[in-house]
């Protein structure tokens, strides 16, 4: 084998581990398309509930108001809880943001690592070549 066919191979090799990181990344990809349809659904059943649990919170408040002053302190509780379950309700979606944020930047940060180590080593196989070919128009 001469140095042509060497080259030739690392190239197909390069290529090969190009096609290889394309596809990861296309898996990464619709990973996080199919998480982000999973949010989208989340937070359309957590808007749901959380309009469901307004909903009751009120009808029930409504209820009290007419009642005894007991009742009241009750309804006080149950608002109170609804208006935790909302805090925590927006916290979650915030969470998830975030983390949906954050894998975003993962996969891109990923992408731009993976195609820097492709782009260094094609460099270097050129420079390899180049260095190769002088040589041996020296000889």
């Amino acid at each position: 084998m001469d140095t042509a066919d060497l080259l030739s191979l690392k190239i197909k090799e390069q290529s090969q581990m190009l096609l290889i990181l394309e596809r990861e990344l296309s898996t990464t990809r619709d990973a996080l398309k199919h998480k982000e349809r999973q949010l989208d659904d989340y937070k359309v059943e957590s808007a749901k509930a959380l309009a469901k649990a307004i909903h009751d919170g009120r009808e029930a408040s409504a209820k009290c108001l007419s009642e005894s002053s007991i009742e009241n302190s009750r309804i006080k509780g149950v608002v109170r809880e609804l208006e935790l379950a909302l805090f925590k309700e927006r916290l979650r979606s915030k969470q998830l943001e975030e983390n949906q944020r954050r894998l975003v930047t993962q996969c891109s940060t990923t992408r731009q690592e993976d195609v820097g180590l492709v782009v260094r080593d094609l460099n270097e196989l050129r420079k390899s070549i180049s260095k190769s070919l002088i040589e041996r128009l020296k000889t």
